[in-house]
């Protein structure tokens, strides 16, 4: 099955190869790294967008921007189906402080649209995904697992990248971490920790994002007996 991904940047669905000029490119990162786990059928030459550059696909010339998450999902499912080849769409995206927004992309996924769709919000962002297969990360690095719990003060769903303590911020504890191992925080190394995350430990510390979401990718896409 080949899927569209969209995701607001590199470590969610990757970068593309040459130029960036819109073109949707070869998805990679978290969010594929870990649908895949899900949805073992989704195809290796899958495909990514990211959010901010849906409007350049405006079917009408000079009808503007889409507006909102369901606009934007209704276009994304539209090109999947009428240009790209692509059977599903699977978007996500940063809550980023807005609690309205999980409700918002569930219920543009759960309008018509022309291929199956399904929309995954990361509580706070993406790096909760990360930070929370804490046995995956630990293995990755080649660190005690105990070293890397004692970098996280609190739920990774609570930690938050404007938070005016540093320890608090997700994108620095991943710095951090990695740098135990002297090793950089890089889609790489995020990807790596996806591709070997154990599902169950990552829907129990991410329930109100990556747990909702799993949920969501296995009721859309059941896998077959």
């Amino acid at each position: 099955m080949k899927v569209l991904f969209v995701g607001d940047g590199k470590h969610d669905v990757g970068l593309p190869d040459g130029p960036h000029r819109g073109d949707p490119w070869p998805a990679r990162g978290v969010v594929p790294a870990l649908a895949r786990q899900v949805v073992p059928m989704i195809a290796d030459d899958s495909l990514a967008l990211a959010w901010k550059d849906l409007h350049r696909w405006r079917p009408t010339p000079g009808s503007g921007r889409p507006r909102g998450y369901a606009a934007k999902i209704k276009l994304a499912a539209l090109l999947a189906r009428r240009k790209l080849g692509c059977e599903a769409v699977i978007a996500v995206a940063d809550r980023d402080g807005e609690p309205t927004r999980p409700d918002e992309l569930a219920a543009a996924a759960d309008e018509p649209h022309p291929v199956p769709t399904v929309c995954g919000v990361a509580i706070e962002s993406i790096e909760a995904w990360t930070l929370g297969a804490t046995t995956a990360l630990a293995e990755r690095l080649g660190l005690p697992l105990g070293n890397i719990k004692k970098k996280l003060p609190k739920p990774v769903e609570t930690l938050y990248q404007s938070s005016g303590k540093r320890e608090h911020r997700p994108k620095d504890l991943i710095a951090a971490i990695a740098e135990l191992a002297h090793q950089r925080d890089s889609l790489e190394l995020r990807e790596a920790v996806a591709e070997q995350t154990d599902l169950q430990e990552l829907e129990r510390t991410c329930p109100e994002g990556f747990g909702r979401f799993a949920a969501d990718l296995r009721r859309r896409f059941p896998t077959p007996d």
